[in-house]
């Protein structure tokens, strides 16, 4: 199935000298998507995704091949905090699209971006590109480690604030524990709950039902 797309802006002619240095410059980058390896849970960050040409304005040769971002689909329950751009059409699509979103849970989060192959006719001057079914031209995948936020309540003891939180990842060990102070009480450790629960250890490691994890300080 082949879909029509209007002509993405005048055609430049060009020798072939021309063409040749033009083109290594404008397309010279495969297509692509940026975000970062590390994420905190609840907290938004960027990510952008592009295609093989970034200008299609400077130059447009016949027979010329490029790959457009076409749709991107996110695991780890995904909220979109802008532009939601799934099923966009590929005009909207082709040059840099940066976009906010924010992961609801720590974890591994695959975002996989997909791309469809367009060309150039010079005759009718418009860009085609033809897809079947689900099938992708190109696919790009990346992984962004989205950790969580562990809370210490030292209750009516008293921690700094620095000391009161840190990001770990999912299923990490919490590693080194805070010791908080409580003038007249001796600090037993750290809890699962505030009252009973479970004692931790700074070799435990942390599961994260949500976004974040508490631990209790007890005292005798």
């Amino acid at each position: 199935m082949k879909k029509i797309i209007p002509s993405l802006g005048k055609i430049a002619l060009l020798s072939a000298t021309m063409l040749l240095a033009s083109a290594s410059l404008a397309y010279a980058i495969e297509p692509g998507m940026d975000c970062p390896s590390t994420a905190v849970a609840g907290h938004h960050f960027e990510i952008s995704v592009y295609g093989s040409c970034l200008d299609p304005d400077v130059i447009a040769f016949d027979g010329q091949t490029e790959y457009v971002p076409y749709y991107i689909e996110m695991e780890n329950a995904i909220e979109y905090d802008s532009e939601e751009i799934e099923d966009s059409e590929p005009e909207d699509m082709f040059n840099t699209h940066e976009f906010t979103i924010r992961a609801n849970h720590p974890g591994k989060l695959l975002l996989t971006a997909s791309y469809y192959e367009q060309y150039y006719d010079e005759e009718d001057d418009y860009w085609y590109y033809s897809y079947e079914g689900d099938e992708s031209d190109w696919v790009v995948t990346r992984i962004v480690n989205v950790k969580g936020t562990v809370k210490f309540n030292p209750g009516k003891g008293h921690l700094s604030s620095a000391k009161k939180s840190r990001h770990v990842s999912a299923n990490a060990k919490v590693g080194t524990l805070p010791k908080p102070t409580r003038s007249g009480h001796r600090f037993l450790g750290w809890y699962t709950k505030s009252s009973g629960g479970s004692k931790i250890s700074s070799s435990s490691k942390v599961h994260f039902s949500g976004p974040t994890k508490t631990y209790y300080a007890h005292w005798r």
